[in-house]
């Protein structure tokens, strides 16, 4: 990509993150080439036309190096401003989505609630039974697990056990 392209991809504002970079790179690596550049100080049996020569040439170097270097700071500019637009529209999108997913968690939230409620109804029946046939109730496990769903408040939590225990 030339140089002109790089620039290009300033007035444009359809530049993506990856051209971007692409273009600050290039720009970076010809400002690293035109530093790298030898530099002449004339010499004392220079005459006046070489001096002026040589000191063109370093005014030329200046300028480009100046040039090069204002181009990749609007280019790093323009990058920062496509990364943080590209992750507000992640985000944004990002948001959507658990809004969307809470919809259905609070829901799935409800049902589970709603059986858990119906497994307690059925343990404080068979409570009620074990009342009149004391040789009913939970195994053990069925009880840990039955308590693992926090079923009950915990105020009532041991009178709960105690009723529903084998």
């Amino acid at each position: 990509m030339p140089i002109a392209d790089a620039h290009n991809l300033l007035a444009s504002g359809t530049a993506t993150a990856d051209e971007l970079i692409d273009a600050r790179a290039l720009v970076k690596s010809e400002l690293r080439a035109v530093e790298r550049q030898p530099t002449v100080n004339p010499g004392s049996g220079s005459t006046r036309e070489q001096v002026a020569e040589i000191r063109q040439a370093q005014a030329e170097r200046e300028e480009q190096v100046e040039t090069l270097t204002e181009l990749h700071s609007r280019l790093h500019n323009a990058l920062q401003q496509r990364l943080a637009a590209d992750a507000l529209e992640e985000g944004e999108k990002l948001a959507g989505q658990i809004a969307e997913g809470l919809h259905f968690a609070e829901k799935a939230k409800a049902d589970y609630r709603a059986q858990v409620q119906a497994l307690v109804e059925k343990a404080e029946a068979l409570a009620e039974c074990k009342k009149r046939a004391p040789e009913l109730g939970l195994s053990g496990d069925a009880l840990r697990r039955l308590m693992a769903m926090e079923p009950v408040q915990p105020q009532h939590r041991i009178a709960f056990e105690r009723s529903v225990r084998a």
